[in-house]
């Protein structure tokens, strides 16, 4: 498994929490300053080589992958291990100060702060950077005072193209929803109010996994009928519906079977993974968490201002369960359960967005480690115990990137995505302008904002250091997929910006791509999900 701090500094196994790691690198650093002024980090030719792969600057860039976020857990890391590897030298107060702030980072209750003038940001633009991850509910100081701007009005559209010539035999509809479940290039819209079709989708995902409902005796009749309660408690919002579930569904078992990743896990693994994707957004009403908290919601109180909507999902999905006749599990072991449940209630909290960084850090640490990864774990004993927290670091880590999987699907899927996402952060907007709430929350301001303009930051900084780790454990081609389509759609969005305004919304900018497919010759793409138009008064 990973090395924890305990293990790269020589402390005992007890010591390796984050509390009394925080408290022992406090009194550490008081101890050792005063003799420590000046220290310098630079490498030297140690025939022994690092856990983590370095250069003078830190982290090395990860193989395949641009950059790496450098957050306080890789600091520490990397800290401990020259010290361990070299000795300890002295320190500059310019990196006494950056360990401390690590430190601090760790030991700090809830959300730790992402400080946008840090190395990872450089290269974008502070005030975008700022809204965009505040939009997200990622702490980085305080709001600024938005700038009154010209009211528009909108138009809101949709629709809900389908297939006429659905295949008819058992056979044939197998073939067919493998086909659907493989590819990267799935849409959401084919599900989102179509609940029969998608639970047999789901169910054939389900039981095409080598002996997943038969290892913990789940009746699939039982199995459907969760799934279809869990669906109907998704509320009609833009983005996080039911065909969102789906959508994300369908990534993990591409990940898993298509590209291979479930070599990297067990058999409760991976049932926790399908479950927590259909339950993890379940009852969400298309508000973030920080509009909760500020208006002090029945959900942020019940949960102490803690990831109240990931809390909540999770709840819903084990109320869910305990209804007469939907139990699936009701034939599994008491310990059996326990461990389900506890896999999939972290896996559905990972995907508060507040946490993103913090999961990015360290799991970048983990995957540039030269220790490696534990393999075909489902019949070992042995392996499942050695590579437990592994295991369970990278069931969040999946979730996470299938949460996020729209951003790296091809362009003609991911565009009407983010004109759903778009819509649905207006929507709240207009909440908050009805409640007096000002100044509105960045990019949710229908009169101003733009989920178009943040693409950019969003996808280069907050999806492509997740997504990067993660395709280490896919097949190389479906790796470079996601990728390679991750970076068109960066590129594509930057160049409508370029060519049709910066202030354009994407239910603008969408249409005017299309007519521009059009124009050139090329199809319109059959996988419309929204079309919105707004214009100005």
């Amino acid at each position: 498994g990973p090395k924890t701090f305990g293990q790269a500094s020589g402390l005992p196994a007890g010591t390796s929490k984050m509390g009394l790691l925080a408290d022992w690198l406090q009194k550490w650093m008081a101890c050792v300053w005063p003799l420590c002024q000046g220290w310098s980090s630079a490498t030297s030719n140690s025939s022994k080589a690092p856990v983590l792969k370095r250069n003078n600057d830190g982290i090395k860039k990860l193989p395949r992958f641009g950059t790496v976020y450098e957050g306080p857990y890789i600091i520490l890391v990397n800290f401990l291990q020259e010290c361990r590897e070299r000795g300890c030298k002295a320190l500059t107060a310019e990196q006494h100060e950056r360990l401390l702030a690590a430190v601090e980072g760790l030991s700090k209750q809830g959300t730790q702060d992402v400080s946008i003038n840090s190395e990872f940001f450089k290269d974008q633009d502070a005030t975008k950077s700022k809204q965009a991850l505040e939009s997200w509910g990622v702490a980085c100081g305080k709001d600024n005072k938005s700038k009154e701007k010209k009211p528009r009005s909108v138009t809101y559209l949709s629709e809900s193209p389908r297939n006429a010539d659905m295949p008819r035999t058992v056979s044939e509809m197998n073939a067919h929803y493998e086909s659907v479940l493989s590819g990267i290039s799935f849409n959401n819209i084919w599900f989102v109010d179509n609940i029969p079709v998608s639970i047999e989708v789901l169910m054939h995902g389900f039981t095409s996994l080598d002996q997943l409902l038969s290892r913990y005796s789940i009746r699939p009749g039982k199995l459907s009928k969760w799934i279809a309660a869990i669906a109907e408690q998704y509320n009609d919002v833009p983005f996080h519906n039911w065909g969102h579930a789906v959508g994300v569904f369908q990534f993990l078992y591409m990940a898993l079977t298509t590209g291979g990743a479930q070599r990297f896990f067990n058999f409760m693994d991976i049932l926790a993974l399908l479950v927590a994707a259909v339950g993890h957004d379940v009852g969400h009403f298309g508000l973030n968490n920080i509009f909760l908290t500020k208006t002090g919601h029945s959900l942020s109180i019940t949960y102490n201002d803690v990831s109240p909507l990931e809390n909540m999902h999770s709840s819903t999905c084990f109320q869910t369960l305990s209804r007469d006749g939907i139990n699936f599990l009701d034939a599994a072991d008491n310990h059996t359960r326990t461990l389900i449940r506890e896999k999939v209630i972290q896996a559905i909290l990972s995907t508060d967005m507040a946490h993103h960084f913090e999961h990015v850090d360290r799991f970048s640490a983990r995957v540039a480690d030269k220790d490696p990864w534990e393999t075909d774990t489902k019949h070992s004993r042995d392996k499942q115990q050695a590579s437990k927290s592994d295991r369970r670091m990278l069931l969040q880590a999946f979730v996470q990137t299938a949460d996020l999987g729209h951003n790296c699907r091809p362009w003609a899927v991911h565009k009407h995505m983010i004109v759903a996402l778009e819509e649905e952060f207006f929507q709240q907007g207009d909440k908050e302008r009805e409640f007096d709430m000002l100044p509105i929350m960045p990019m949710m301001d229908r009169h101003a904002g733009s989920a178009a303009s943040a693409q950019g930051f969003f996808l280069g900084k907050m999806v492509k250091p997740l997504l990067g780790p993660f395709t280490k454990f896919v097949q190389k081609q479906l790796g470079d997929d996601l990728l390679n389509s991750i970076d068109e759609n960066i590129a594509n969005w930057a160049g409508l910006l370029a060519k049709h305004g910066e202030k354009m919304t994407a239910a603008q900018l969408v249409p005017k791509d299309e007519a521009d497919d059009e124009s050139d010759g090329s199809p319109m793409s059959s996988a419309s999900l929204v079309i919105g138009k707004r214009t100005t008064s």
